[in-house]
């Protein structure tokens, strides 16, 4: 019994740890339309995703793809 006690205090110690070093670790991003603006792309018809670490622009229908060259700030 003495061990099922301490092995349930350990593993929720453990959990706990865990949950603390996501919520340590989450960022909130904001994003803004003048990044788009100061570098001349704003257009409209476009839409902008990301994919694979990289931000993209392209139409609607997924034509015309540009690499977005965003320079984010360090922290």
């Amino acid at each position: 019994m003495k061990k099922l006690l301490l092995g349930s205090i350990v593993l929720f110690l453990f959990s706990a740890s865990g949950l603390m070093f996501q919520i340590s670790c989450s960022k909130e991003v904001k994003a803004e339309n003048t990044l788009l603006q100061n570098e001349g792309l704003k257009q409209l018809g476009k839409i902008s995703y990301k994919s694979q670490g990289d931000y993209w622009l392209a139409n609607y229908n997924g034509t015309g793809q540009q690499k977005l060259n965003i320079p984010l700030p360090s922290v």
